[in-house]
């Protein structure tokens, strides 16, 4: 799904600027992009973690620095989003459900 970025919240309390910006200031092609292009953008390790993980298309779930770090250099732009559509919860109820379930299947 691609979403505006903009019009995403995140579900993190902070967002740590020393995660964000590297994801775009280590590739200067990534940076240019960013900055003079809407995208629709991938983030993440191509092929494997390319997109954020949001829900109800309004908030950030996972891809936080990622996220952050793109609305710092385009705020307009769009990204690519694996959206879970949970209506009937709230953003730290989705929260919550997501970390469990990461929880549950860790390696013991």
């Amino acid at each position: 799904m691609l979403l505006k970025i903009s019009n995403l919240t995140p579900t993190q309390n902070e967002v740590v600027i020393d995660k964000s910006l590297p994801y775009t200031l280590k590739d200067p092609r990534l940076f240019k992009q960013y900055v003079s292009s809407e995208g629709p953008f991938k983030v993440g390790t191509a092929n494997k973690n390319d997109a954020i993980i949001t829900a109800n298309g309004t908030y950030v779930i996972d891809g936080h620095h990622r996220w952050s770090s793109l609305f710092c250099f385009n705020p307009n732009a769009s990204i690519f989003a694996w959206d879970m559509q949970l209506p009937r919860l709230n953003a730290q109820q989705i929260l919550n459900a997501t970390q469990i379930s990461i929880y549950s299947i860790r390696p013991a």
